[in-house]
């Protein structure tokens, strides 16, 4: 475990401190006891952070919050959602117990917060004890939680590098309003996802973040789908024209004559069946699809035209079973069966909807290296 303690008196007894009392078997903890090199030892990834408030002597003379150099050092952590430690657990670790400072760092992404007995100012045991379990616990639950935050910010770190990289999402500015959209979604999934629920939240109001999340980056694919098509040759404006081509050259739909089109790939829904290379009339494609395309034809389409037979077999079937559990969210479609006998927010579901989460970011980040190749 790669934990760093950012604390001016961290050689003062601290660091030792945190050694014993942290519920972790022969712990090895980073130290870095300057703003210097704080600055410094924060480009490279960790598990966990302790960050101090005052960092150095002027930060003593220092009464605004912002330029204490801990609250600096913080906001570079933080600075973007890239920034290599985003995801990292950080617990404020202070003697300050002044409730303003802490709920300034809180406010900028500290999770939590310890806050360090002074010889001029000693708890009574009691207190010091609930201190220290306070501490102890927060460690644990934000240990868990940070390998989860870590693997969803990855996951979704890995995409935004890919779009920002590939020229498809360059120049033209329709393409980079779809990768700066897809950038934001990807943010506001993250944001759902690892939210700070209050107790009246969780026991009362029955949020379901999980679900949210999920739906947020499900519908990453529709920008996705734009983004993989040719614009000009498939949109009038806002007006989809007959024709659907992709930007590899390949076809959604395709012009064969005045009243005949081929379809490269889609599910047909009476048949059951998934079709390509189909040949309809055009009175049938506008029966078939009118102004709005499934958006699930849409991508089983550019999954066709993308990848190879045995890469579009696997992310064909992940994504049917993705859209299979989209289907199944209550928040969505809600089967007589829920309606009659389940509630609304079951913590099973919670836990199989984060699990989806991760899923559908694997999906969507498979699909963006097929444009890699």
């Amino acid at each position: 475990m790669n934990i760093l303690l950012i604390d001016d008196k961290a050689h003062e007894g601290w660091k030792q401190v945190l050694e014993k009392t942290l519920p972790i078997k022969d712990l090895s903890i980073d130290t870095a006891i300057s703003y210097q090199e704080a600055s410094k030892k924060i480009q490279t990834s960790y598990d966990f952070i302790f960050l101090d408030v005052r960092l150095d002597e002027k930060d003593h003379t220092r009464h605004i919050v912002t330029e204490f150099s801990g609250y600096k050092i913080l906001k570079t952590i933080r600075e973007t959602f890239l920034s290599i430690n985003f995801s990292t657990p950080i617990i404020l670790f202070t003697a300050s117990n002044k409730i303003w400072n802490i709920d300034s760092f809180k406010a900028y992404g500290v999770d939590s917060y310890y806050i360090k007995e002074h010889p001029d100012f000693v708890f009574d045991i009691e207190t010091s004890r609930q201190n220290l379990k306070n501490l102890q616990l927060s460690f644990e639950d934000l240990l868990y939680e940070g390998v989860k935050r870590k693997q969803i910010w990855k996951q979704s770190s890995d995409i935004i590098k890919i779009l920002s990289e590939h020229h498809y999402f360059q120049g033209d500015k329709r393409y980079v309003n779809v990768k700066n959209r897809i950038i934001d979604k990807l943010k506001l999934g993250y944001t759902y996802l690892f939210r700070k629920q209050t107790l009246l939240e969780k026991e009362l109001l029955k949020t379901n973040n999980e679900t949210l999340a999920f739906i947020i980056y499900w519908s990453i694919l529709e920008e996705i789908v734009k983004g993989f098509s040719d614009i000009s040759a498939t949109w009038e404006r806002n007006e989809r024209k007959e024709e659907w081509q992709f930007r590899n050259k390949e076809y959604f739909i395709e012009r064969k004559g005045n009243q005949s089109f081929t379809i490269n790939y889609y599910f047909d829904y009476q048949t059951r069946k998934r079709l390509k290379n189909t040949t309809i009339t055009k009175e049938n494609l506008d029966r078939r699809f009118g102004n709005v395309i499934n958006l699930s034809d849409q991508v089983y389409s550019l999954l066709y035209a993308y990848s190879t037979p045995d890469e579009f077999n696997k992310l064909s079937e992940e994504f049917r079973k993705l859209n299979k559990s989209r289907n199944e969210i209550d928040f969505i479609h809600s089967s007589i069966n829920n309606i009659f006998h389940n509630e609304l927010i079951r913590v099973k579901d919670l836990e199989r909807m984060y699990k989806m989460n991760e899923k559908v970011l694997e999906f969507i980040l498979n699909v963006c290296k097929l444009i890699e190749k």
